[in-house]
């Protein structure tokens, strides 16, 4: 799994990746569920589908780094109460890291689709040349993807509140540094 040993708090590192990638993850949620309401007049219509794959890039840098990080460092061992939490904990933990990564590469799939490069930070990201129905399978993918991950941030979200303000377990506080 990693080759160090298990820590048993988040460094400042895997808490900044932490907060950044679920930043990035809502806040290109949300422009991907608006930029499809647009219209071709609309002054966003061009622009935020851009910033969405620069931002969608960014969060590929980042997820990166952040693996690159836990493999090295290890990961804390879930604070629960019951063996069912721990279970449930790493289930729902690799679900949103699996379905980053697919909305990722699905993503990069539709990028690429008329292969031509994607131009972020002066670099160029080659696209690959899929098929329209490939790309049309890929966007599918990326789409019904990005709604489970939501669905699975927020349930996230609502276990780390539960686990502070119920159980009183120091969860949320390992992953906001204190």
């Amino acid at each position: 799994m990693h080759w160090m040993n298990t820590t048993s708090t988040y460094g400042w590192f895997s808490i900044i990746f932490h907060w950044v990638c679920a930043l990035l993850i809502i806040g290109l949620f949300a422009s991907g569920f608006y930029m499809v309401t647009l219209t071709y007049y609309q002054p966003l219509y061009h622009t935020l589908p851009e910033w969405h794959k620069w931002f969608g890039i960014w969060l590929l840098a980042f997820m990166t780094a952040r693996l690159t990080l836990s493999f090295i460092q290890g990961r804390p061992n879930p604070i629960v109460h019951y063996a069912w939490e721990k279970s449930v904990s790493k289930i729902a933990h690799s679900s949103l890291l699996i379905g980053t990564w697919i909305i990722l590469i699905s993503g990069l799939l539709i990028i690429g689709s008329d292969g031509r490069a994607f131009k972020w930070l002066g670099l160029h990201i080659p696209g690959l040349q899929i098929s329209s129905e490939q790309s049309s399978v890929a966007g599918d993918i990326h789409k019904w993807v990005a709604y489970g991950l939501i669905g699975l941030t927020l349930l996230h979200a609502a276990a780390a509140f539960k686990h502070h303000w119920k159980d009183k377990l120091p969860t949320l506080k390992r992953m906001i540094g204190k």
